[in-house]
């Protein structure tokens, strides 16, 4: 009798359900922690989470990161959730980084106790983590190298000929995110006709972008061209040129993420551009790979998701 129950711990009696001891079923824990809920891309995202739970009838706890979304640089509430995490043994951490750095501690400590992390969206600083010792389970993202150059080619493309005078709104600077965007637009743009006649960072945040344009326009306008690398920002710059006066038809204007707001752009005319990731994709195989890695299948380490350009 006694080796029939012990046989027994060894089995799932669900492929969703973990036997953490003889006798006593836990469902494993999950945890998605995204940046912020106030921006669309990440709603999208967690959308597909959700759509991949119904249509496989999963019912393991799910935990999303609710914050106030005015700040997708909040790395101490991530922190935060991440001593949760590791307090309730999760299984697995599928997290977007509010920094490619400052996390890296704590993701550590994540994997030591034998949690698997996924990284979604915003990668890690590679050389810095591998200084812990420790691997991440799996990156699913963009390359937004890439859609930082599509961004860069579209503008030249659109004022080609002319002396083209750029003004560029950065998101998070610590974020990979952030650094691969503009490393990818201003490699396109070298060596070409081009000045960049103010540089801002404003964090992704719409309100912030708003901001700094306001106080360049206040100075007088210089400019033909507007890069803001994600739409969030995008849409507070589109907002302060009519504040101001100011046609945005009469400018090249691109951003990045291709949110609902800024597709309506595109459509009204204020907008010539934007970068289309899927965040619901990236949602979707995420929770496939936690899935996988739960029941003990060995997953590939990098998942790589197109980007393109929407016009």
């Amino acid at each position: 009798m006694k080796k029939i129950i012990a046989l027994s711990c060894l089995f799932l009696s669900f492929s969703f359900i973990f036997i953490t001891s003889c006798g006593v079923n836990q469902k494993p824990h999950i945890y998605f922690i995204v940046k912020t809920l106030q921006n669309p891309f990440f709603i999208e995202m967690k959308e597909g989470v959700e759509t991949f739970i119904a249509e496989h009838q999963l019912e393991n706890e799910y935990i999303f990161n609710i914050k106030d979304g005015r700040d997708e640089g909040d790395v101490e509430t991530q922190r935060t959730i991440l001593k949760q995490a590791i307090a309730k043994r999760t299984k697995v951490i599928c997290i977007t980084p509010a920094s490619s750095t400052a996390l890296n501690d704590i993701l550590a400590e994540c994997v030591n106790a034998g949690i698997h992390v996924i990284i979604v969206d915003t990668k890690l600083d590679e050389e810095d983590f591998k200084t812990k010792g420790v691997d991440i389970s799996a990156y699913v993202g963009s390359d937004n190298y890439v859609g930082g150059q599509l961004a860069g080619s579209f503008i030249l493309e659109k004022l080609s000929g002319e002396e083209i005078n750029i003004v560029f709104f950065e998101g998070v600077v610590d974020q990979e995110t952030a650094q691969q965007r503009k490393a990818g637009f201003f490699n396109i743009l070298n060596g070409q006709n081009i000045t960049l006649v103010a540089e801002f960072v404003a964090d992704w945040n719409k309100e912030k972008a708003f901001e700094a344009m306001n106080i360049y326009l206040a100075k007088g306008e210089d400019f033909n061209a507007i890069f803001a690398s994600n739409d969030q920002m995008v849409l507070g710059v589109i907002e302060s040129l009519e504040r101001n006066g100011i046609n945005p038809e009469d400018k090249i204007i691109v951003g990045f993420d291709a949110i609902p707001e800024a597709i309506e752009a595109i459509n009204t005319g204020k907008l010539n551009a934007t970068i289309r990731q899927k965040p619901g994709e990236m949602g979707r195989i995420a929770m496939q790979l936690a899935i996988d890695l739960i029941n003990g299948k060995r997953v590939s380490r990098n998942h790589p998701i197109k980007v393109e350009i929407i016009k």
